[in-house]
């Protein structure tokens, strides 16, 4: 018996070491794709300034390429950062889902109501159905070229711990009352809502699929991504995270939806 035991502890032991081993080896990766991302986006930037028809937007508005690259970084960092760190030691995958739908939810309607009165003041004033081709392109020009004002009007502290505090109040993360677990939920709201208006007023817009998530799936790698890296083909999955189309949510996305199959075992 005293045997078993050292040997199982033993192997306890080889099995930690790997898991920490692992651990770094990935956080390395996200470390030098992060470098990686900086520097494709620092050339982007040069170019934008070497060739004409590159500066149309505002000098600190990333472009099209650069965005996509922000939203795919905050999907595989941010919310997977959050997923382990936030989520994984309290809640089962439909609280996961929960977390994220109610996050990016309200963040997408606080920008709706910051918008619409414009847009519905516009139509009627111009005697217009929609504020749609060219009136909204030249609008968006502007957003870009005075985004950072707009998206402190749009969002500030108080937005955000607003989100959080309805988001505790049903999941209650370490049983709602822990300061430090409430600042890293509205650290995660601030970030997505940068994303999510960088999103909005980038033309063409980028859109999540928000009506997938949470839906059984199953797993494809050509069309889904696995949200801790490992899965197998045709594994019966659940959608965790949307995917995000080009101007509508039509033919091919352009960032995968993000899954974990339905017997994921939590740290």
């Amino acid at each position: 018996m005293e045997e078993e035991l050292k040997e199982t502890k033993g192997k306890l032991s080889i099995v930690t070491q790997k898991f920490s081993q692992s651990k770094k080896e990935v956080n390395d990766l996200k470390k030098v794709n992060k470098e990686l991302l900086n520097e494709v986006m620092s050339l982007q930037s040069n170019i934008r300034q070497m060739v004409p028809g590159f500066s149309n937007t505002g000098s600190s508005f990333p472009l099209f390429n650069e965005l996509l690259n922000e939203v795919s970084e905050f999907l595989k960092c941010d919310c997977q950062d959050a997923f382990f760190d936030l989520l994984c030691p309290e809640l089962n995958l439909d609280g996961v889902v929960y977390f994220f739908r109610k996050t990016i939810e309200p963040v997408l309607q606080q920008i709706k109501n910051y918008f619409d009165p414009l847009y519905a003041t516009l139509e009627n004033a111009m005697c217009l159905d929609t504020v749609e081709g060219p009136v909204l392109n030249v609008m968006k020009k502007c957003y870009q070229n005075n985004w950072k004002k707009i998206y402190s009007k749009c969002f500030n502290d108080t937005v955000h711990k607003a989100i959080m505090k309805s988001i505790q109040s049903t999941l209650k993360l370490a049983d709602g009352v822990d300061e430090s677990i409430n600042e890293e939920i509205t650290s995660f709201v601030s970030r997505l809502s940068l994303i999510c208006f960088k999103m909005y007023i980038c033309d063409p817009c980028l859109v999540f699929d928000m009506s997938i998530m949470g839906q059984a799936a199953s797993s494809n790698p050509t069309k889904m991504d696995s949200m801790d890296g490992f899965i197998k083909n045709g594994q019966e999955s659940i959608i965790i995270l949307p995917a995000v189309y080009k101007g509508a949510i039509e033919k091919e996305p352009v960032i995968k939806p993000n899954i974990l199959p339905l017997d994921y075992e939590f740290p």
